[in-house]
């Protein structure tokens, strides 16, 4: 019984698979598989049923599984006592192994051990599996143990909450991309919806799918309270859309620590909300059927814009089915500046002077990242 070994059963039982397992530790499945089976022989027990898919532990196979990490453990225990000495040139370390693993692999770790500290000693004491479970639950207040299937199972974290949130969906239904918590335990969920019937509340800023006569998506952004129970608001934000693009997309979400809501997507739509003196306030990509990026602060009730901008620029004709721009995610800074990252097909993206590159040289796609300031203009 080696570390090799033990850490190879470990590893194939957490990873429910033989052949993962042995990926993790850089052998083949076929000789992870005759490895189980001589173990299997020498101890003369069935570790792993294989009758099932995944395969489960016999409960010969739980005991050595056990062994097998409280084993390991003990070897990481070691690894972290000899980092700690390494600026140490004398002094006694005590150490306590059992004895399938002390016998094969302690007097090499001594050797190594007196080699980078030749000042240093190192006592070993072996112990029986038991005795070594008391130590460690001694000292360390700890239990070790199975499951006992006759007593409810409670893990730490638990489920929240969990909820639908969606319409009667259409040719593309619902589908959340991005999601923020603010301070008080409020959750936003932001993304696409094709749905005439989502679930929006009263006067918030847009109450209507508007692309849903062409067959398109809005942007959806809703907040939600701390226990998952009910809406604080809920809005679409779009335009109508194209015959040939699909509509508008929320991609990326963040919440500052007032409550303002910044989302980042994609727009088809020429008539996409912008607010009036905004940074672009046209689909620039509109020409070629294809839609620009567009990033939106929403105020904390959820009824207004505090500004809205298309991003991007002409788009590719050639590309189906999307050429043009899109943010994928974003950021904000306590000054209130928006941060925001994304792909475009444009050669003509709108950089700034002396910025890292000025140019697409994929003339297909490339990475963007243009701060916003507060009040992009």
């Amino acid at each position: 019984m080696t570390f090799e070994n033990l850490l190879l059963f470990r590893d194939i039982v957490q990873e429910r698979s033989v052949s993962r397992g042995a990926a993790l530790n850089g052998v083949s499945q076929p000789a992870a598989s005759q490895h189980l089976r001589e173990l299997e022989e020498r101890m003369g027990v069935t570790l792993l049923d294989r009758s099932t898919r995944p395969f489960t532990l016999t409960a010969a196979g739980k005991i050595y599984f056990q062994m097998c990490r409280d084993a390991l453990q003990r070897y990481e225990e070691f690894q972290v006592a000899l980092e700690g000495l390494k600026a140490e040139v004398e002094g006694t370390v005590r150490i306590a192994s059992i004895y399938s693993v002390g016998i094969s692999e302690m007097s090499r770790l001594k050797e190594e051990f007196s080699r980078r500290f030749p000042q240093a000693a190192l006592e070993v004491e072996y112990r029986g599996l038991a005795a070594m479970r008391r130590a460690f639950e001694k000292a360390h207040k700890a239990r070790f143990g199975f499951i006992d299937r006759a007593k409810s199972l409670v893990i730490d974290p638990v489920l929240a909450f969990s909820t639908f949130l969606g319409g009667t969906g259409g040719g593309f239904g619902d589908q959340a991309s991005a999601v923020a918590v603010d301070n008080s335990g409020n959750v936003y969920a932001a993304g696409i919806t094709s749905s005439a019937s989502f679930p929006v509340t009263s006067g918030s800023f847009q109450t209507t799918n508007h692309a849903v006569a062409n067959q398109g998506t809005n942007a959806f952004i809703t907040k939600l309270n701390p226990t998952g129970t009910a809406l604080v608001y809920s809005t679409y934000l779009g335009g109508s859309g194209t015959s040939n693009c699909t509509g508008d997309a929320a991609s990326g979400l963040v919440v500052d620590s007032s409550g303002n809501a910044y989302v980042t997507g994609s727009a088809c739509s020429t008539d996409f909300p912008v607010t009036p003196g905004a940074f672009q306030t046209t689909n620039k990509a509109a020409g070629n059927a294809d839609g620009n990026a567009f990033v939106t602060k929403l105020n904390p009730t959820g009824t207004a814009l505090v500004y809205s901008t298309y991003l991007g620029g002409s788009g590719l004709a050639a590309e189906s089915p999307y050429g043009g721009d899109k943010g994928n995610a974003i950021a904000v800074d306590e000054a209130g500046d928006a941060y925001v990252t994304g792909r475009t097909f444009s050669t003509d993206f709108p950089v700034t002077p002396g910025a890292y590159q000025m140019s697409n040289h994929a003339a297909k796609s490339a990475a963007w990242v243009p701060p916003m300031p507060g009040d992009p203009k």
